[in-house]
């Protein structure tokens, strides 16, 4: 019954996130808003798991769930596909504004939302830097989708998603380790930078690892099915293998799928690549749908109500933060003009990386905060991809930075 039950809300929820594709594309709103949407209604329309007599049970399901569904399921897919178009010729133009917003500009990033929560809220400081590093992660998915409708200059497209796709694994890492702090109490800075570079580096060599053992082996294969089957063991795989090893997933993920893409995509005829992308966009497609409905379902708007102040507080720490890492940084490169600049900062929205460490937080590591960061991080979420997202082609087309629309060269 079990397995059935998870087949049925597959399938329905694979109906309306079709649904509510072919009406957004109609009314002109970005796909992910819609879904957004949808789940907030679904929430509020179907009876609240936690009002029932077996919420206690029902609340620690979900806050196990939930996490693991996005982090393992749903994020390398994600990570993998967006790895896979991007050229090394474009990543390396651009390389050095990406990592100064992806590394630096993330811990810039926790450390300025910190201490404004903590100054502003009162949440203790550690707790304050989890609830920093937890929503530094951008998550741009619904901006990226609209500039390849719209159009939009390549290079601004790359710095968007090569910083989205570098930042994710940084800020997971700097949330373990700062939920370490608060649960031991000690900060060690030399432990902290050796633990970082560890789970960071390791995550790059296992990546590359078997992104080239993957690439030798499709060498030798020439059924496309086939092909397809191992690009998606090649993905998972360099995943769990890394966490296992208890390394960074989403960067062994996106080194795999950029070797994938760089050296094995030129050499497949275009007739086995053609059918590799449209697998890859249809599973990224599915991904998005039911992270998008997930954010709209987990939101608690009771919880959001409640705390409303420092909602709206977290909402102003994040837009600082973001203006101050993106014109910071933005500074030391030549090539990022001020109209990109505009772009990259109202485009920083967040989701599903946020959405699910904040799930993952529980009463025991955090105590009476628990609620109030959940709130706050539900809260900046909605916040990025209603406000944020809705009001993007408008910014797109005030800088006059419209153009045909972005062909695939992959």
């Amino acid at each position: 019954m079990i397995i059935l039950r998870i087949v049925q809300v597959f399938i329905t929820w694979l109906l309306i996130a079709s649904l509510i594709a072919l009406l957004t594309k109609k009314l002109r709103v970005p796909y992910t808003v819609g879904l957004v949407l949808a789940g907030l209604v679904l929430a509020i329309i179907t009876p609240l798991i936690r009002q029932q007599p077996e919420a206690v049970s029902a609340e620690q399901i979900r806050s196990v769930l939930i996490p693991e569904l996005i982090l393992f399921m749903l994020l390398p897919p994600l990570v993998f596909e967006a790895a896979f178009h991007v050229r090394w010729g474009d990543l390396r133009a651009s390389i050095k504004p990406i990592m100064a917003f992806a590394i630096p500009g993330v811990i810039l990033t926790m450390l300025v939302v910190g201490l404004v929560i903590h100054w502003g809220a009162g949440v203790a400081l550690p707790a304050a830097l989890v609830f920093g590093a937890l929503i530094s992660a951008t998550d741009p998915i619904a901006v990226v989708a609209l500039f390849h409708s719209l159009g939009a200059p390549k290079q601004l497209l790359v710095l968007l998603e090569g910083e989205s796709l570098f930042n994710d694994s940084t800020a997971i890492v700097l949330f373990h380790t700062m939920l370490g702090i608060v649960a031991t109490s000690q900060f060690r800075p030399l432990a902290s930078i050796l633990d970082f570079l560890l789970v960071a580096i390791g995550g790059l060599l296992i990546g590359g690892a078997i992104g080239l053992l993957a690439t030798f082996a499709l060498k030798r294969v020439t059924d496309h099915l086939v092909e397809i089957a191992l690009s998606l063991v090649t993905a998972y795989g360099a995943y769990l293998l890394a966490e296992r090893l208890e390394v960074s997933g989403v960067l062994a993920v996106l080194v795999a799928g950029l070797v994938s893409g760089n050296v094995r995509a030129k050499e497949m005829p275009e007739s086995s690549k053609s059918r590799m992308l449209d697998f890859w966009e249809f599973a990224a497609f599915l991904a998005n749908s039911f992270i998008f409905l997930l954010i709209g379902l987990t939101t608690k708007l009771d919880l959001l109500l409640d705390n409303i102040s420092y909602v709206a507080l977290a909402i102003l720490a994040v837009l600082l933060s973001r203006a101050v890492v993106i014109y910071g940084f933005s500074r030391f490169s030549k090539n990022i003009p001020p109209a990109f600049q505009h772009v990259l900062f109202w485009g920083g929205l967040r989701g599903a990386v946020s959405l699910a460490l904040a799930l993952s937080l529980t009463s025991a590591e955090l105590g009476a905060n628990l609620e109030v960061l959940q709130a706050m991080a539900f809260g900046v979420v909605l916040f990025t991809v209603l406000a944020q997202g809705t009001s993007m082609a408008a910014i797109v087309k005030r800088l006059n930075l419209k153009h045909p629309p972005l062909q695939d060269t992959t």
